[in-house]
């Protein structure tokens, strides 16, 4: 009874590790949540995939991760310097 219940516990451990994959939805609304929620975990990895892949666009988006990190960057400067 005790080798049965550990082997249904580690199957079920198992077969819920496999479905670890994200899950975008196809539409305009929920890339764009996708994207945005990518970006505010720091995930530019991630929110890079859902950008169209243009040479424009990519520039657009290296432009934007700079400043972004940079501007954390400062901005935990001024929270460190006010203690």
């Amino acid at each position: 009874m005790k080798r049965t219940l550990l082997f249904g516990l580690i199957c079920a451990i198992g077969l819920s590790a496999c479905n670890n994959k994200k899950q975008v939805t196809n539409s305009d609304i929920g890339v764009a949540q996708a994207f945005i929620k990518d970006i505010l975990e720091n995930d530019f990895k991630e929110a890079e995939t859902l950008v169209l892949k243009e040479e424009t666009n990519k520039q657009y988006f290296d432009l934007f991760k700079k400043m972004l990190v940079s501007w954390k960057i400062i901005k935990t400067q001024k929270l460190l310097s006010m203690k």
